[in-house]
């Protein structure tokens, strides 16, 4: 159940921002939402295309049940246009265009690892042993510099143990746990229960599942991926039939008291 602080920062976040901002959501009247990450389906699949084909590729490589043990995704950041896409892209910047961009994503953090803090350990039935961040991979302008998403988590979690990861390849969409690495071997000790793996987008899912394989073969007892935004391209869904992408954006919209974990409203 949410925490009081995670009611008045859920209100708070309403406010501020939640004309724009849209809640993820896993299932639709029209079974066009993916169950594993929100993104967008075909109605005669079960997940979308993007969350089999890594299911699919962890079969192949001989690492099924390896795979993060569960997934929560904050916002929507659909259209090109959209606010919220603007955010995403925008709180990366040395100086950001606005300065509600990083105090929006470093509230929907807050909302979800520790207003719902809660509701993550009682799914998990293991507490949170330490955090790990998706690091920028070799291919980045950002690749060994710190991360503005990383000065917002460590913010939020001072208490809570690092376990950092090192990025080995490029950016890439397809499952491969070579492409990251434990940068200090120490951290196996972080890795008993329950690791909280944090990015600020979800595409394909590719890269943050590779390192959560990473932190599963690396001992990790479960791994919780915790994704500010799902970028979803809303053009997908004018494939599937006429008129679903308005009836999308009529019915999603930022809902107050859902819990990304338990995947309900959970008002106390």
């Amino acid at each position: 159940m949410i925490s009081r602080y995670g009611l008045d920062l859920d209100r708070i976040l309403d406010s501020m921002a939640g004309s724009y901002l849209q809640t993820v959501r896993y299932e639709s009247k029209s079974d066009l939402l993916c169950p594993v990450c929100g993104g967008f389906k075909n109605p005669s699949y079960h997940d979308c295309r993007s969350c089999e084909m890594i299911a699919h590729q962890a079969h192949a490589i001989g690492l099924d049940g390896k795979l993060a043990d569960r997934v929560a995704c904050g916002v929507y950041a659909t259209d090109p246009d959209s606010q919220t896409l603007k955010m995403m892209y925008g709180y990366k910047e040395p100086c950001p265009v606005s300065p509600d961009y990083r105090r929006n994503i470093q509230a929907i953090l807050a909302l979800a690892i520790i207003g719902h803090v809660q509701c993550l350990n009682e799914l998990a039935d293991l507490p949170l042993s330490g955090w790990a961040m998706v690091p920028s991979t070799r291919s980045s302008p950002r690749f060994d510099q710190e991360h503005p998403l990383h000065a917002i988590i460590s913010g939020l979690l001072p208490n809570l143990p690092e376990i950092r990861l090192a990025s080995r390849q490029p950016k890439q969409r397809f499952l491969d746990p070579n492409a990251f690495a434990l940068a200090n071997s120490a951290d196996r000790r972080l890795l008993s229960d329950n690791v909280l793996l944090i990015d600020d987008t979800w595409v394909t899912g590719g890269t943050v599942q590779s390192a959560a394989v990473r932190l599963k073969l690396e001992g990790a007892a479960q791994v919780s991926i915790y994704c500010v935004a799902r970028i979803a391209n809303t053009r997908y869904l004018d494939t599937l039939g006429k008129g679903l992408t308005k009836s999308f954006m009529r019915g999603v919209r930022y809902t107050g008291g859902y819990c990304p974990w338990h995947r309900k409203v959970e008002l106390p």
